[in-house]
């Protein structure tokens, strides 16, 4: 069977089909001569034009395809970068300590006077006046209360405390820190976090040792 061109999208068509079976357009006529009246030819009409309406879907698929593309490409990257983010979660440090100094309730810390002890270790040596009234009512039988700071690595905490028992030591305190009483008299203080721990010298009695926990506020 013959076929004709789509003279608008070249598509072509079975002759004796009224219009482009691809466009829509109406098919031209073979190329002989229109009919005539009386020896004049009489021209073929023109064809209509092709509605836009027909050429729109065509230019729109050609516009989608760079657009779905980037759509493709951004889906793609934020997949991959919450993929990331969920195997490797992000920790918020902690604000350093630079001394044991700073980790002194304000209490301590703005009536005693420290001083480096042991550079290497990080000890420092610290005094509290005989004259404090940290000290009134004779917690240290009137004499200055010297103790002894250092941050120490938090995983050191269970063998502290195990060191503390171990020596005979009475825990009055346990929880994040822990205070305990030596046989001595002596206060002993960690924080199981920071690594912070404090040792002072003897006071008057036990009662004496837990009324200094209390008043530091080393203890609630």
């Amino acid at each position: 069977m013959s076929e004709i061109d789509c003279q608008y999208c070249a598509h072509r068509n079975l002759v004796g089909t009224p219009r482009c079976e691809h466009c829509g357009a109406p098919l031209r006529r073979d190329n002989r001569p229109g009919p005539t009246q009386k020896g004049v030819v009489v021209p073929t009409p023109a064809p209509p034009a092709v509605p836009l309406t027909a050429r729109l879907p065509r230019r729109l698929a050609r516009l989608w395809r760079p657009v779905a593309a980037a759509v493709f490409a951004s889906t793609v990257l934020v997949g991959l970068a919450w993929v990331i983010m969920q195997s490797s979660p992000m920790e918020i440090p902690r604000p350093p300590v630079t001394t044991a100094a700073d980790s002194l309730p304000a209490s301590i810390r703005g009536i005693a006077s420290c001083r480096s002890h042991n550079q290497q270790q990080g000890i420092d040596r610290c005094v509290i006046s005989a004259h404090s009234p940290m000290l009134s009512g004779g917690l240290a039988n009137g004499l200055d209360l010297p103790f002894y700071i250092q941050l120490s690595s938090p995983d050191q905490a269970n063998w502290l405390v195990g060191r503390w028992r171990g020596a005979g030591s009475t825990v009055v305190s346990e929880g994040r820190t822990v205070a305990a009483i030596s046989p001595a008299n002596a206060v002993l203080y960690l924080d199981t976090v920071t690594g912070f721990h404090l040792e002072t010298g003897s006071f008057a009695s036990k009662a004496a040792a837990r009324t200094f926990l209390a008043r530091s506020g080393l203890v609630g």
